[in-house]
């Protein structure tokens, strides 16, 4: 993030640039808070301090890790796609075709979020 936005200099958009740093902070975050959550629920399980299965607690946990890190931490890296691929169109740093195929991605990816995991994998390929 921060070569991209130092690459570009002084032809970059203000908003577009702070959008594309925020949406990759958030999307760091989200993958952190993930697994930390997931951390917790197994360290409280395997500290025997008499939480059961039973409780709710480890599926309550194992539902917001997967909701986190497939749903939302999936949403952002679309957002940063989207805001780079629209610097690179207004900046012309990088062919046309290249933006295009970023904003494409980013539809594929906001679109499928949650219902194709692997599709996270799209990500990637949409910020050269």
């Amino acid at each position: 993030m921060g070569v991209v936005l130092n690459r570009l200099g002084n032809l970059k958009d203000q908003f577009f640039a702070t959008v594309l740093l925020s949406s990759g902070l958030v999307c760091v975050a989200m993958m952190f808070i993930g697994g930390v959550v997931g951390s917790a629920a197994i360290r409280i399980l395997a500290s025997g301090s008499g939480v059961s299965l039973a409780s709710g607690t480890y599926d309550l946990a194992r539902a917001e890790v997967d909701t986190i890190t497939t749903i939302y931490a999936t949403k952002m890296p679309g957002v940063f796609i989207v805001s780079t691929s629209t610097i690179f169109m207004q900046t012309r740093v990088v062919p046309r075709w290249m933006a295009v195929l970023g904003y494409t991605l980013d539809l594929v990816l906001l679109l499928s979020a949650g219902s194709v995991n692997w599709l996270a994998t799209v990500f990637p390929l949409g910020c050269w």
